[in-house]
């Protein structure tokens, strides 16, 4: 069958070429392209009514950011430098949303960081410190342990006991006689004559 306006068949019941005036749109000619979903553009060096990118309701070319108007559930973003664009309102809301939860659990993970770094840091210390009271005290048992009993020399039994050691006092007289001052007499105390009564 004849389609109307078609000068040029691409196959049976697809016109790939307009009379002028006419643009291809699915196969047919039309004099205007819809006023949504569609732009004016060239396929095939003929005039035709080419499908806009999925967000737009309108626009002037194929990408995403040639949007010229958008659906009632979308925003027209007109910040971007490169162009206009279609942000879904739901899901910029939820973008928003996804994103203050990503930095309070952001910030939570790093708080609770820094505690257990904190709480590490005071372990070892508070270890290093008790290990170094409990070396204190090792080296002072350890000066104490190396003074040992003196053995009695003639009194250990077959068991070898030991005495400890005794540092008896000295006696008055032995005092008496350190104290005295010094004389170039000879001592009567400890120089007797030898007499053969002895």
């Amino acid at each position: 069958p004849a389609i109307d306006y078609c000068t040029t068949l691409a196959r049976p019941g697809w016109c790939a070429v307009c009379q002028v005036g006419f643009r291809i749109l699915a196969g047919r000619c039309v004099r205007e392209c819809p006023p949504e979903g569609y732009y004016e553009g060239v396929s095939n060096n003929t005039a035709a009514c080419l499908d806009c990118y999925y967000s737009c309701a309108t626009c002037s070319g194929p990408n995403d950011h040639e949007c010229t108007s958008c659906y009632g559930d979308a925003d027209l973003d007109e910040s971007s430098g490169v162009g206009k664009y279609c942000h879904n309102k739901t899901l910029v809301f939820k973008i928003f949303s996804s994103s203050r939860w990503y930095y309070i659990l952001s910030i939570g993970f790093i708080v609770n960081f820094i505690i257990v770094v904190v709480l590490v840091l005071y372990i070892c210390r508070w270890r290093a410190a008790k290990a170094g009271k409990t070396s204190l005290l090792e080296r002072v048992k350890n000066s104490t342990s190396r003074y040992s009993p003196v053995a009695s020399k003639g009194l250990t039994g077959k068991s070898g006991s030991t005495l400890p050691f005794h540092d008896y006092e000295e006696s008055s007289d032995e005092a008496d006689d350190f104290m005295k001052p010094y004389s170039d007499e000879p001592s009567t105390t400890f120089l007797k004559p030898y007499t053969d009564g002895e």
